[in-house]
């Protein structure tokens, strides 16, 4: 609904069986105004064809998205779940994730969790460098239980060079 200088979205849907994408809220000036996605169990596998990721992305996404002052000073907010993550097929169970983007420093901070089937747990909490094309990761990364370097390697490719510092902290 179009009001002078006022967009208001009104339970927009979009669906197909289980899948869904709701947009609400209010596109405006003001600096109260918020646009608001909810994502519901989006098959990652359709958006993997659709873009070219380079690797074969699979799971169901659950997401919510939150979009202040869209017209002003944008401010993005995102929380979901990836259930039954899979790369490349191979399956490494349900990651949580929670972003803000930091528009005034260009980069993305995010707080993820990937849980496998066995229990172990990797925490990634740090940010990613919008404008830096050389090493855009600055991640801290933290474990609960054991796991392969594999896990981990496709989420890294092409950012360690023979430059990278990694340190670690191991505790009992």
């Amino acid at each position: 609904v179009m009001r002078g200088d006022e967009t208001e979205v009104i339970n927009y849907k979009l669906y197909s069986r289980d899948q869904r994408i709701l947009a609400e809220g209010l596109i405006s000036d003001e600096k109260d105004s918020k646009l608001t996605f909810e994502i519901d169990e989006l098959k990652m596998s359709l958006i993997s064809e659709l873009a070219n990721f380079g690797h074969e992305i699979d799971g169901l996404l659950n997401l919510d998205i939150e979009i202040a002052e869209v017209l002003g000073d944008p401010k993005i907010t995102a929380n979901g779940r990836l259930n039954r993550f899979s790369l490349d097929q191979f399956p490494y169970g349900d990651l949580l994730i929670e972003s803000i983007w930091d528009r005034p420093n260009a980069k993305i901070n995010l707080d993820t969790r990937l849980v496998h089937q066995d229990a172990s747990k990797i925490l990634l909490q740090g940010s990613y460098l919008l404008k830096n094309d050389k090493s855009p990761l600055d991640f801290r990364l933290f474990t609960e239980g054991m796991f392969p370097l594999d896990y981990i390697s496709p989420f890294v490719d092409g950012q360690l060079y023979d430059s990278t510092l990694i340190s670690t902290d191991i505790r009992n």
